[in-house]
């Protein structure tokens, strides 16, 4: 009966290893609204289901992978979540869509259904149009406006609105067409203005658009209409109906609607005009544009014209050309005649007026000399003159009108000037003696003849009819037979044109002079009547204003013969180069005329000539005393007995002349003076001077020498009296001015270059000394002294050298501490100094605290040699308060101000530092971070120290963190600090915080398949749970690396294409502590299904073979003939133990070559799974603890199997 049971057992094994393995079915969705592509506020319904059986099965929606939330306000379900609605579509609803479906009460999920899309779009808004081209239209015009969407609008229907109501369509002049797409208004109306616009239905759906944009529309109702035209008004813009050629002429053709006309222009019936505009502009008139003009008018771009205007006749005439005409009788002129032109049309000259022009210029006729008469027709020059003469024509201007003729003929005009007459001497000298002939002549240049002349002398008209005068040949010679003095003056003449009123300007004055024989004059050429030897004297005799006469000489009424003196050929000078004494004398001279005999002459006034010997000058020395200093002023004086103004001086020093245009030396008085204005060294010497008479070559001799001795002014030293050259305020400072070797002197001081007042110092008598009993700061600067002689006026004098005086305020010295801290703790360690910023070790310092001395003797309190520095060795309370110094110099009687206060706070105990937590949790879990603060509230300078139990940690600072908690962290901790050196001060330990570490849970994989369903499911169910917790938790599935999570749910199921190459971890995760746990072990899925069918086949077939080898031996063993005991061989044992098939090799575990992992190395890990697995009790390798690692059946599957 075992036997038929264990056969039965295998059958069955066998048959299910051959079973195919059976498909989990899966959903389909569907859309059960009519449309794919919605729009917003629509509602749309999917469904969910099983082909077979739906009603077993529940449905998860998603959405682009996304499970879909059920219970919003727009989306929910029905029939076991097989129906999803969305009341009202949104665009956030859009998207691909799946479900899955799990089979009611049992642990089957099916892979997720096919995807369907759903569009949602916002209601488009539809634009309306106007496709008649202009917006404003006349009455009775056909428009036509468009309405429609973008995109399909063929699957809309439209309302027309105006001005917001809506547009009855059925009227006679209204229609729609296309679906009400297009509204046709075939006879315009002024009801059919306005604001147009649509909206859209969406055919056989319940979606309607907003309002489209509004189209405005003018109807024209104020266009005159005649017979259905407008009327066209031509007129011409001129008042005159004769045009000239060149006038400009507009032509506008007007209509009183719109101003989108084109119009077309006529001239004799005849489109020869070429403009579209309502203005006809002929800016330069020509006969061929005479004829008559018609316009018509057409609207743009629309069928609506007008009739013809009205007719307009034009004509054009040549510009007539004027002449011009000499109304004169002779074309040549004299300046001064009046000359008439004139200038006119041959027609009408009166419409007319005329512009004159000479030389191309036009003529200025309001002048005093120029005018024109009746609209300048004629031209007058009352008075002609040069500038008059030219070629004249003239232009006509038509009155009224910008019509100007051409150019006249040329008048030439010719305006000379009136000719004067000339007077010239027929006698050969132009003065004459009394009783001489004289004779004159008066003649124009050109034509003499043409002329008559008159004469005047000295303006008056000459009587030509007198004993001695008489004129010849029409007045043009005058002849004096016997001059007198009354013939003498000026005389001219002037010329009468014979027969015409011109006369000539008077001639040129010809002077006639009528004098008696003249008496010579005689002079001294030489400037200075009286002369000195050596010098050159020469005298003149002449009559005055002619060079007609030679001249005899006399001294002392005697004739000087020749060699007696320089006589000039004609003897009108005699000279002597270099005078004598015998010279001197009283000498006069007489004249001979050269060319003319007279027979009387005249002997000239006496002159009398002095000659004199050249006297020697004197040099005398003005200052009091002949050595002088620098700088002193020196004056030299040099001059003759006589007459010391004629003379001019030259200075000599050393023989060498003295250069008067130096800085420092110049002369006055004619150089009789030399002024040293100060006096250098250079200046020495012995002087002289000579003598040069004013203007004229004469030199004296030297004069007599003077020495001159010029000394260097001393130099006053400056010192000062006081020991030190660095003072301060309040005291004593002398300082000394005086000159070596001399008490002659006076001394002024100077501070900074300005003079010291008296009453700004204790100056002594002379100015030796200068004193400040009580230095201050204003008494600082640099001093110079400069001496003033007691007995003589210096102008410069030198100053000393600089000396420079510092007063200084008395230092106030500093207290700073040296000690890190102004506040310490008992038996810490201070250190204050007190120092001057300069120069401090020159002074000793004393110590106050509150006011009052420090006593620096106590067994705390000590001071440095000078007292720069107190020491305290161990704080007390009785030690703070507020600490100041003063300061005194060693060598000098100045004390300092008290320094700066600097206060010491000293507390009354050690502090204790406060220890934190952040986060404050007492048990913490491993991998947590957390950090411990320790701070001291008073002071500062800290450095911290940490101790967890007994034991110091390394670490320092005010902060210790712990960025993953391990279980060595647990303790208590505390923290100390401390500060300064020599020892460090330290505080008391901080208060203790005690932590817990606790080791997460961990995360366990479980296979949910059992053995039944291996060979018809196609994949793995695997479930994560968190070991030993009662916890809520969820969950995250990592495919063998936790940086890319697969999914968030406690169970994930593997597919049959993924497992062959994966493993998988997972870990729970929760919003409160623990935020997470510790990952599972890795679950290998390799080969799993593969090796569990041929282990389950392999173990049916081993069974199959050994019933066959039992059953055949039992055949064998009936139908063997039986043997002797002595015969029969040892039966061998065919049914081996396990121990006996292990230590033998015939028989080799048959699936040690398929699923041991010898033949998949690449699978191997850390030396797993090496045990050879030969039935099916043998238990799978895993890591999990001992106790979990055996085979187990749970709720029909096995539990954490690891490859």
């Amino acid at each position: 009966m075992e036997l038929i049971e264990l056969f039965c057992i295998i059958c069955f094994t066998a048959l299910c290893s051959a079973i195919d393995e059976s498909e989990i079915p899966v959903p389909s969705v569907a859309l059960l609204t009519p449309w794919h592509a919605v729009f917003t506020s629509e509602k749309v319904e999917l469904s969910c289901g099983i082909q077979d059986s739906p009603g077993n099965w529940t449905y998860t929606w998603y959405r682009g992978g996304q499970e879909v939330a059920v219970q919003g306000p727009d989306v929910s379900v029905r029939s076991n979540v097989s129906s999803l609605v969305i009341s009202s579509a949104k665009p956030e609803h859009a998207g691909e869509y799946t479900c899955t479906g799990k089979l009611k009460g049992r642990p089957v999920g099916s892979k997720p259904s096919n995807k369907l899309s759903l569009e949602v779009n916002e209601i488009p808004v539809p634009s309306v149009a106007l496709l008649t081209p202009w917006p404003a239209v006349f009455t009775s015009e056909k428009v036509e406006l468009s309405c429609g969407m973008q995109d399909s609008p063929d699957r809309w229907t439209y309302t027309w609105y105006r001005g917001g109501q809506e547009v009855a369509v059925q009227g006679p002049d209204v229609s729609v067409r296309s679906n009400v797409s297009y509204l046709v208004i075939s006879s315009a109306k002024p009801e059919h203005a306005g604001e147009y616009t649509c909206t859209g239905q969406f055919k056989g759906r319940p979606v309607g658009s907003k309002p489209s944009n509004k189209l405005s529309l003018e109807v024209n109702v104020n266009s005159p209409i005649l017979g259905d035209r407008p009327r066209l008004t031509l007129q011409k813009d001129s008042g005159f109906e004769q045009l000239y050629a060149g006038e400009s002429v507009s032509l506008s053709c007007q209509v009183n609607v719109s101003s989108r006309w084109e119009y077309r222009w006529y001239k004799d019936g005849d489109v020869s005009v070429r403009s579209n505009v309502s203005y006809l502009v002929i800016s330069s008139a020509k006969p061929e544009h005479a004829g008559e003009y018609t316009c018509t008018g057409q609207f743009k771009g629309r069928p609506v014209g007008s009739k013809p205007s009205n007719k307009l006749s034009l004509e054009v005439n040549e510009i007539p050309v004027p002449s011009v005409a000499l109304l004169t009788p002779w074309p040549a002129v004299f300046t001064s005649e009046k000359v008439e032109l004139s200038c006119g049309m041959q027609g009408s000259p009166n419409n007319w007026t005329y512009t004159w022009y000479r030389g191309g210029q036009e003529v200025a006729v309001q002048g005093p000399d120029v005018s024109v008469r009746s609209n300048g027709s004629s031209l007058v020059i009352s008075s002609a003159k040069p500038e008059h003469a030219g070629e004249y024509t003239c232009t006509g201007q038509l009155k009224g009108r910008p019509v100007g003729s051409k150019p006249s003929n040329k008048r030439s005009l010719e305006v000379t000037e009136i000719p004067v007459p000339s007077v010239a001497l027929l006698t050969p000298w132009p003065a004459v003696f009394t009783s001489e002939k004289v004779e004159l002549s008066c003649g124009m240049q050109g034509s003499p003849n043409n002329w008559t002349y008159t004469w005047y002398r000295g303006g008056q008209e000459v009587a030509v009819q007198g004993p001695d005068v008489s004129v010849r040949s029409n007045g043009s010679s005058l002849v004096i037979s016997s001059a007198k003095p009354e013939h003498a003056g000026e005389y001219t003449c002037t010329g009468q044109l014979k027969g015409r009123p011109v006369g000539s300007k008077p001639s040129n004055k010809r002077s006639l002079e009528v004098t008696d024989i003249p008496k010579p004059t005689i002079k001294l050429n030489t400037p200075w009547p009286q002369v000195f030897c050596t010098e050159r004297v020469e005298l003149d005799c002449r009559v005055e204003g002619s060079s007609e006469w030679r001249y005899i000489w006399y001294r002392d009424r005697t004739e000087i013969q020749a060699g007696n003196g320089d006589l000039a050929t004609d003897g009108t000078t005699l000279s002597f180069p270099a005078a004598l004494t015998i010279h001197a004398g009283k000498y006069t001279c007489k004249g001979q005329h050269k060319s003319r005999t007279l027979t009387t002459y005249k002997i000239s006034d006496e002159l009398t000539l002095k000659v004199n010997e050249i006297p020697v000058p004197s040099v005398a020395l003005q200052t009091p005393w002949p050595d002088v200093f620098t700088s002193e002023k020196v004056e030299l004086s040099c001059g003759m007995q006589d007459s010391p103004d004629h003379w001019t001086y030259a200075w000599y020093r050393g023989g060498q002349e003295v250069a008067v245009q130096g800085p420092d030396v110049s002369v006055r008085s004619n150089v009789s003076y030399l002024v040293i204005s100060s006096a250098k060294p250079e200046h020495s010497g012995e002087y002289t001077c000579t003598g040069q008479l004013k203007g004229r070559p004469v030199v004296s001799k030297p004069s007599n020498k003077l020495s001159l001795e010029v000394n260097d002014i001393p130099k006053p030293t400056i010192k000062l009296n006081t020991p030190w050259p660095q003072v301060f305020c309040t005291e004593r400072v002398e300082l000394d001015c005086r000159v070596e070797g001399s008490s002659e002197w006076r001394y002024i001081w100077y501070r900074d270059r300005t003079e010291i007042q008296a009453g700004n110092g204790d100056l002594a008598t002379d100015g030796t000394t200068l004193s400040f009993p009580a230095a201050l700061t204003i008494h600082a600067g640099k001093y110079t002294c400069k001496g003033q002689h007691k007995s003589r006026t210096l102008t410069t004098y030198k100053i000393s050298d600089e000396l420079t005086l510092k007063v200084n305020e008395i230092p106030v010295p500093s207290v700073a501490l040296q000690t890190p801290w102004p506040d310490v703790f008992p038996s810490e360690k201070v250190e204050l100094s007190c120092g001057m910023q300069d120069s401090p070790d020159h002074w000793t310092y004393t110590w106050y605290r509150g006011g009052q001395d420090v006593a620096v003797q106590g067994p705390d309190v000590s001071v440095r040699p000078g007292g720069s520095y107190l020491m305290i060795s161990s704080a007390k309370p009785e030690h703070a308060g507020q600490y100041t110094c003063t300061g005194k110099h060693k060598q000098r009687l100045v004390m300092s101000k008290p320094s700066n206060k600097l206060s010491l706070v000293v507390y009354d105990k050690k502090p204790t530092p406060e220890l934190t937590q952040d986060p404050g949790y007492r048990k913490v879990y491993a991998e947590e971070s957390l950090t411990f603060s320790c701070k001291v509230n008073a002071s500062s300078g800290w450095e911290f120290h940490w101790l967890r139990g007994q034991a110091k940690l390394p670490k320092q600072g005010a902060t210790h963190a712990i960025p993953s908690a391990a279980p060595v962290d647990a303790g208590a901790h505390r923290c100390r600090a401390t500060r300064g050196q020599n020892p460090p001060f330290v505080t008391e330990d901080s208060n203790t915080l005690s932590i817990d570490v606790e080791a997460r849970p961990w995360a366990t994989v479980t296979l949910l398949t059992g053995w039944s369903e291996v060979f018809s499911a196609d994949r793995l169910d695997l479930k994560c749970e968190v070991h030993g917790s009662t916890d809520q938790w969820n969950y995250t599935w990592f495919g063998g690396s936790e940086d890319f999570p697969l999914s968030y749910n406690a169970k994930h199921p593997v597919m049959s294409k993924d497992l062959n190459h994966s493993q998988y971890i997972c870990k729970g995760v929760r919003s409160s502590r623990p935020l997470y746990s510790k990952a599972s072990e890795p679950f290998r899925t390799t080969n799993l299904l593969l090796k569990r069918r041929v282990l389950l086949s392999i173990s049916g077939c081993l069974f199959f073979g050994i019933i066959a080898v039992f059953i055949g031996c039992i055949v064998m063993r009936l139908t063997r003939k039986p043997v002797t005991n002595e015969d029969k061989p040892k039966e061998p044992n065919l049914f081996l133990t396990m121990a006996e098939l292990e230590a033998r090799d015939v028989a080799p575990c048959p699936l040690a070559e398929y699923v041991t992992d010898e033949v998949l190395p690449a699978l191997t890990k850390d030396g797993e799974d090496k045990e050879t697995v030969c039935n099916e009790s043998t238990p799978f390798a895993s890591s999990f603890p001992e106790g979990e690692a055996e085979t187990s059946e749970s709720n029909g599957g096995m539990k954490s199997f690891q490859y």
